[in-house]
């Protein structure tokens, strides 16, 4: 029997619209929530191990870390040995972090994919160091979270650090580093392509100091 499971933790995009605004049209907020829910969702199939998902018709708590919690509950009590979660805002998460992810969790009992806010877009944890209280208490949704993984006194293995897709700041970074990747994609000279990366770089520079302070 397959002992790892993942968890998909999203909830649909009508709700997500409710909550987040990562585009100013709302039909575009919404087809944009329902393509990281998709995506995430085939990255998941293609790994091809058991996986749940849990939306908000399914999760059960009062807080963001009992959600999580009640839901790894869920899937040891079907006699999995370990879990991943995974969430959709993080857009380079592929099959190979989750392939790595499975391929560790049963040798190292926390897998963590930190992410460059300061949270995680992937969390794998065996049953054997799953405490219910601990992890309902985590700092779920700060930018704090991979830092206080990352002092558990358990054994873990580190994912690359990724970025996600949580403030309208980092939809733009996001849009801007897909059309410049793109540019440099389409420059046909091996010199142009160096001077465009360097203009380029200046350019990432200057957005981030007239980054706002909120």
């Amino acid at each position: 029997m397959q002992k790892t499971a993942i968890i998909i933790f999203a909830i649909s995009a009508k709700a997500e619209c409710l909550h987040k605004k990562l585009l100013n049209d709302a039909h575009d907020n919404f087809k944009l929530f329902e393509q990281l829910n998709n995506r995430i969702s085939a990255e998941v199939k293609k790994a091809g191990i058991p996986y749940f998902l849990f939306d908000e018709n399914v999760q059960e708590g009062a807080t963001y870390g009992e959600r999580i919690v009640n839901a790894m509950a869920i899937v040891y009590s079907k006699g999995f040995e370990n879990v991943i979660i995974v969430w959709n805002d993080c857009p380079n998460l592929g099959l190979q972090h989750i392939e790595k992810a499975i391929a560790e969790v049963p040798r190292l009992p926390l897998v963590i994919g930190p992410d460059h806010w300061g949270g995680v877009y992937l969390l794998g944890v065996s049953k054997s160091v799953f405490d219910s209280a601990r992890f309902a208490t985590l700092y779920w949704q700060s930018n704090v979270l991979a830092a206080s993984l990352m002092h558990s006194r358990f054994p873990k293995y580190f994912l690359p650090k990724l970025r996600v897709l949580n403030s309208r700041y980092s939809m733009r970074m996001f849009l801007l580093r897909a059309f410049f990747e793109k540019v440099v994609e389409l420059l046909p000279v091996a010199t142009s392509i160096k001077i465009a990366r360097n203009k380029l770089r200046l350019i990432f520079i200057k957005l981030h100091l007239m980054r706002p302070a909120t």
